[in-house]
């Protein structure tokens, strides 16, 4: 059967892949639809970039690049800057007249320009005829206006041509100043360099040997003496010069040929004569002249002083430092003998040896210098006005300058020159500036013109004054350094002070005395060592190769001792084990000092029989040291006392080794003083009313009371011990440095032995001199001098503030030097001066004061004022209150005798007739007692006394203490502390009875 065919056109239902399919058909259909119109898009941009082609890339340009369109002369941009231009110099037009209403209407037109213009650059597009038309037409308007009050172009430009002008003088002037002020700083002298002048010239009014010794140098036949090298100076920087001339001998190895000649001027001649007469200078001659000195130097012979006229720095004054600059024009009249000088500056260093300048060949020439012409700056038109005809037509301009400051100079060739002449005649034709301006480096150059000679510049190295960038190879190499410029070494703004600094001659450093026999010549342990056997053992050599001993051995530091003693002094010594072994150059520095102390006039002498000096040792110890040197070396007598047996046993045998000595020493048993001495009962009354505060160290009272407790208040040592009638000229003591054994054993690298009793006092060397000082009130009049060795320099200020509380009238101090061991020396006397004169080392007191703590606050200053005025009034004493100013005023002209009995002033009263120091009637004695409240609870009570005589100072100080107590009593309970003393003068003699 035949099968029956299908029918294409019947709608047959479509499946869910045939829809998928579909939407995906549609989808790729569209896609394509967009990219063809995408393209179509694109085709006509660049279509006409290649037809157009220049002037699309112009448009372009001028959007990418706004500098471009500034610069076209058809923008609308270019002509808004313009217009901007123009307009702020018409605002500086209308602000120099003072239009002020005008200059903020141009100020706001131009915001508006810069405003546009800003938003252009940013957007890159081109200015538009309509935004551009509106900001133009205000800007016109304006500058019309402008027109119209006359700011022209021709106005603005003179205007700022003023403007130019001022600022160009105003540079000029602010480098003219700065110029100044840096001369001024040059030649001005820091602080501390004048109070060195002030010292010296103190010293030169004290010690009048110095004036005379000055006097006997400008006789010597050595200034004269050609054949001595002869350097000059000048300067009034005493400090410098004395650089100059430390650093000259320091590089010479015969300074005994060296002579310098220093001119100065009246104000530093007398410091600068002190500081080179007290200072050791190797055996060379230092001469200080003054310019007042140079007769021949007057204003009809030098046309120099009315140069200095005319340069505004007043007339010819000699005591002007200018004058120094122009001396050495003028070197023949000063040294018409010599032939040959060599010139230096106060702010050269030397570093190598200058003689060998004496031998340089001068060809003839007067002068030899550094050039310097190695920088373009310094050939001669630099310095002197080329454009001026006298100048052109006599020198060349491209002459190498030089420079002062190291100069060597032919005498007999300036004087065959006559270049003080032709120094004359160029400052003359300088009178008015024309040829320069100022300098004496001009001057010099035009008087010394084709008569100078180089020399190598490595003698001569300049620029440390202002390169700070000068070759180090090139400083390390050079004779000399000179700092040329501002910047001074002894300036604060100085560029380098190693090179000076290290040539600067300090004050001495303390050493061992200069008649100590091993000053000059150390013992030698090698020749002890093959002279002593016993010595021998204990000697090695040193990693240097030198025999030394091991300080810490106590047996070699002993034997040591002994044959030094025996060798150099032929004294037989010796001690037993764990006694204190001295070292001996440091015990003759002292027996030196003392033997200085009594050889000066500083008190008078002690009137003897046979005179011979006696001193007292305190705690001779079993060593008898100070007696066995004393007596050898002087021949003094002694008397030594200790308090143990066996110190007293050896120092017996010492003394008895020594036959020739024996009746030069006495040893004294001090164990019990009263029993085995003449002393009266009155000596002991007067030790017990002394002041018991002098006994302890014033650092606070509980350490105080710890002391009375433990028993550390030593007994005299002197009072007691002393008989009754003897006469001393000093006493010495080496005191127990130290409070606990263990405190003396802390230094490790010496061993010189010592017992408790020998090293240790509780409360420390401190305690053990103030009792010496108790005891030195009492027997004031027994000593000419009271001596005593300090271990601890930090005590000395201490010891000092309780010999001014006890009345001293000279105090001396001193300090002696061992190797790396220091001590000091302190020494006193209540003797009257030989001289009027007061002590460096006692304060005089302007005024004294207390402060009374831990008050109630009810108890205020007035309360205080009070109770000041009511004790004064019941010590009937005439006083007057000040409520308004917390102040009274005390009258002590008329104090009664039972007022000053009743406060035990009346040994001060007989004394001041002893002295004839009572104040008279008619004079007014007067004292002004202040209360301040400080804080809340503190009030601080001050006293300034109006009188300046001993005796009513005595009393007012008395009668200070005395208020103290009864302030202190009344507002806080407490006792008699500490009086703070505030110290501004120096107190008289007769000032410190109390």
């Amino acid at each position: 059967m035949r099968r029956r065919a299908l029918e294409w056109w019947r709608w047959t239902p479509l499946r869910l892949v045939d829809w998928i399919w579909s939407i995906l058909g549609v989808f790729l259909v569209a896609v394509l639809v967009l990219f063809v119109v995408q393209h179509h898009h694109l085709i006509p941009r660049q279509l006409p970039m290649q037809v157009k082609g220049t002037e699309f890339e112009a448009i372009q340009a001028e959007k990418l690049n706004f500098t471009e369109e500034l610069l076209s002369s058809t923008s609308f941009a270019r002509q808004l800057v313009d217009q901007v231009s123009l307009a702020k110099a018409y605002l500086v037009l209308a602000k120099e007249h003072g239009n002020l209403d005008f200059a903020w209407e141009l100020s706001s037109h131009i915001r508006n320009c810069q405003i546009l213009l800003s938003q252009a650059a940013m957007s890159g597009k081109r200015i538009t005829f309509e935004e551009a038309h509106p900001v133009v037409l205000q800007l016109a308007k304006s500058i019309y206006k402008a027109q119209d009050y006359h700011y022209d172009i021709s106005t603005s430009i003179t205007t700022l041509k003023k403007h130019a002008q001022a600022l160009e003088e105003r540079a000029i002037a602010a480098t003219a100043q700065s110029a100044a002020f840096g001369r001024l700083a040059v030649n001005s002298l820091p602080k501390n360099l004048r109070c060195v002048n002030v010292k010296l010239i103190t010293d030169w009014f004290e010690d009048p040997k110095l004036k005379q010794r000055a006097e006997e140098l400008k006789n010597s036949l050595r200034l004269t003496d050609i054949n001595l090298y002869h350097f000059c100076l000048f300067s009034d920087n005493v400090l410098a010069t004395s650089v100059v001339v430390n650093s000259t001998i320091a590089n010479v190895k015969h300074p005994l040929q060296l002579v310098f000649h220093v001119v100065t001027n009246s104000i530093s001649y007398k410091a600068m004569a002190t500081w080179f007469l007290k200072n050791d200078l190797k055996g060379c001659t230092v001469l200080v002249r003054s310019v007042e000195e140079l007769s021949w130097l007057n204003e009809p012979f030098s046309p120099v002083f009315e140069h200095l006229a005319r340069a505004g720095k007043g007339s010819w004054d000699m005591g002007s430092p200018s004058i120094l600059e122009y001396l050495r024009f003028y070197i023949p009249m000063l040294h018409p003998s010599l032939e040959r000088i060599v010139i230096l500056d106060e702010d050269i260093v030397v570093q190598k040896d200058l003689t060998p300048l004496f031998s340089q060949n001068m060809h003839g020439s007067v002068i030899a210098a550094v050039e310097t012409c190695l920088e373009s700056s310094h050939r001669l038109y630099h310095y002197v006005n080329f454009s001026h005809p006298l100048i052109s037509s006599t020198f060349d301009p491209q002459v190498c300058g030089w420079a002062f400051g190291l100069n060597v100079v032919d005498l007999i060739a300036w004087r065959k020159s006559d270049v003080t002449a032709r120094f004359h005649y160029w400052l003359k034709q300088n009178a008015d500036q024309t040829l320069w301006r100022d300098g004496i480096l001009p001057a010099g150059l035009l008087a010394f013109y084709g008569l100078m000679v180089p020399l190598d510049r490595r003698w001569h190295v300049l620029g440390l004054g202002y390169d700070m960038e000068l070759d180090d190879r090139l400083i390390g190499s050079a004779a000399s350094l000179h700092f040329n410029g501002n910047m001074k070494p002894w300036l604060k703004l100085a560029i380098s002070r190693r090179m000076w600094n290290r040539k600067r001659r300090r004050e001495d450093p303390p050493s061992i005395h200069p008649r100590n026999r091993y000053a000059d010549e150390p013992p030698d342990f090698g020749l002890l060592a093959s002279l002593y056997p016993s010595f021998k053992q204990f000697v090695f050599s040193s990693r240097s190769g030198r025999p030394a001993i091991d300080w810490k051995d106590y047996n070699a530091t002993r034997e040591l001792t002994r044959v030094l003693l025996l060798h150099d002094h032929g004294i037989n010594w010796w001690i037993p084990d764990g006694q204190l072994c001295p070292t001996v150059p440091n015990r003759l520095n002292y027996i030196h000092w003392i033997d200085d102390l009594l050889s000066s006039d500083l008190i008078p002498k002690r009137q003897t029989s046979n005179n011979k000096v006696k001193g007292f040792d305190i705690g001779t110890g079993a060593n008898c040291i100070y007696p066995l040197l004393g007596a050898s070396l002087l021949g003094w007598e002694f008397v030594g006392s200790d308090v143990t047996k066996v110190a007293l046993e050896w120092a017996t045998k010492n003394v008895e080794s020594n036959p020739k000595l024996l009746e030069l020493i006495k040893i004294r048993d001090a164990t019990d003083p009263f029993s085995c001495s003449d002393a009266t009962q009155s000596t002991r009354e007067l030790v017990s009313e002394l002041p018991s505060k002098l006994f302890f160290v014033e650092k606070d009272e509980s350490q105080g009371q710890e002391l009375k407790e433990c028993g550390t208040v030593q007994p005299p040592v002197l009072v007691g011990v002393v008989k009754e009638g003897e006469t001393f000229d000093f006493c010495i003591c080496n005191p127990p440095f130290f409070e606990s054994i263990e405190e003396a054993g802390l230094n490790p690298k010496t061993s010189c032995g010592g017992t408790t009793e020998e090293m240790v006092c509780p409360g420390g060397e401190i305690t053990f001199v103030t009792q010496i000082i108790k005891d030195s009130v009492v027997l004031k009049c027994s000593f000419r001098w009271f001596t005593v060795m300090i271990g601890r320099k930090i005590n000395l200020k201490s010891l000092m503030s309780k010999l001014r509380e006890v009345g001293v009238s000279i105090v001396k101090t001193t300090e002696f030097v061992q190797g790396r061991t220091a001590r000091w020396g302190l020494a006193w006397s209540f003797m009257p001066p030989c001289k009027d004169f007061i002590s460096s080392t006692v304060a005089l007191k302007s005024h004294c004061s207390f402060t009374l703590e831990g008050l109630n606050r009810q108890c205020g200053a007035f309360q205080v004022l009070k109770a000041v005025e009511s004790f004064f009034l019941d010590k009937g004493v005439p006083c007057k209150i000040d409520s308004s100013s917390f102040c009274i005023n005390v009258n002590l002209n008329n104090v009664q005798d039972n007022t000053a009995n009743e406060m035990g002033l009346s040994d001060l009263l007989k004394d001041a007739e002893n002295h004839s120091t009572k104040v008279s009637n008619g004079s007014s004695c007067a004292a002004l007692v202040s209360v301040f409240e400080q804080i809340p609870g503190t009030i601080l009570v001050r006293c300034s006394p109006f009188g300046k005589d001993g005796t009513v100072s005595g009393l007012l100080s008395s009668l200070f203490i005395h208020l103290e107590e009864h302030l202190r009593k009344e507002f806080s309970g407490k006792s008699h502390g500490s009086l703070h003393k505030q110290e501004s003068k120096k107190p008289s003699l007769d000032e410190t009875s109390h």
